[in-house]
């Protein structure tokens, strides 16, 4: 099973280029994965968005 880290960095170039209607779509995908709700996916892929390629957000 993919943690959070692995599946945000998975989505998060997509996601930052995507437009409204396709960042619907991945981030339903991303919630498909256990412990990933619709606000964690947003949040996570914004804050990977505006921090980089090789940042991803801490783990807990």
């Amino acid at each position: 099973m993919a943690t959070k880290r692995q599946v945000t960095l998975r989505f998060r170039d997509e996601y930052v280029r995507a437009s409204k209607k396709r960042k619907g779509v991945i981030l339903d995908r991303m919630r498909e994965t256990p412990g990933v709700g619709g606000g964690t996916a947003r949040r996570l892929l914004a804050q990977a968005g505006r921090h980089g390629n090789d940042a991803a957000p801490a783990a807990r």
